[in-house]
């Protein structure tokens, strides 16, 4: 029973290290990368971008120069000049005019090219990378809200971390105690009579006889001196 128990502590703190990991690499990813970057967060709301990402998909937006869009890039832009509603498509075309570049977008899932190209200033970046299903939380939550809730998972991952550093240091213990303890149980246990291994007579001829007949040969010999 105390290997199973040990056993199942192990499994329980590979569980738990695999989701702190887990924790991490997503706050990572959709927190703490992006802010180095300089990046900003954006969610996928329809299915336009099927198969590549479907809706609640988070997409990174890095700021890029226009100058620097090529066809194949996803980017994220402005549906109108000056107006705050955004799409994300892929670049299929860029046109160079008399007045500058503009760019062609299409979603993936679209049969046709969206129908007005989008001119340099509608662009807000290209897509780095993406995280599934991440954009539902990202929707759920503002600005102010995000602030907050990043110092709070900060502080719980922190707080798990050692936690988790705790639990581990005395789960080897425990499970060296045990080790220990049955090492010792199975010491007694191959000494059933409190004596030893022998009958305490076979010890004295000094000729490895079997138990029971030392002592004879020993008398045996004493008389004939």
């Amino acid at each position: 029973m105390c290997v199973v128990r040990s056993r199942l502590r192990v499994v329980g703190a590979v569980l738990s290290a695999a989701a702190l990991l887990l924790a991490v690499g997503i706050a990572l990813a959709t927190v703490v990368v992006p802010r180095l970057m300089g990046a900003s967060p954006y969610t996928v709301l329809t299915g336009s971008m099927r198969p590549t990402w479907e809706p609640g998909t988070l997409v990174i937006v890095d700021p890029v120069d226009p100058a620097a869009v090529e066809v194949g890039d996803v980017i994220t832009f402005q549906l109108e000049p000056g107006i705050p509603d955004v799409a994300t498509h892929r670049v299929v075309g860029v046109n160079v005019t008399s007045d500058g570049r503009n760019f062609v977008t299409q979603g993936d899932a679209n049969a046709s090219p969206d129908a007005d190209p989008v001119l340099p200033e509608q662009v807000r970046g290209r897509v780095a990378y993406a995280v599934p299903w991440m954009g539902h939380v990202n929707s759920a939550i503002n600005s102010d809200t995000r602030s907050d809730l990043v110092v709070l998972g900060a502080v719980v991952l922190i707080g798990y971390g050692a936690w988790q550093l705790g639990s581990g240091m005395l789960l080897r213990r425990r499970v060296a105690g045990e080790s220990r303890a049955d090492g010792e149980s199975r010491d007694t246990a191959a000494q059933p009579d409190g004596h030893g291994s022998t009958d305490g007579q076979g010890s004295t001829d000094g000729q490895g006889s079997t138990a029971g007949h030392g002592s004879t040969a020993e008398h045996g010999r004493r008389d004939a001196g």
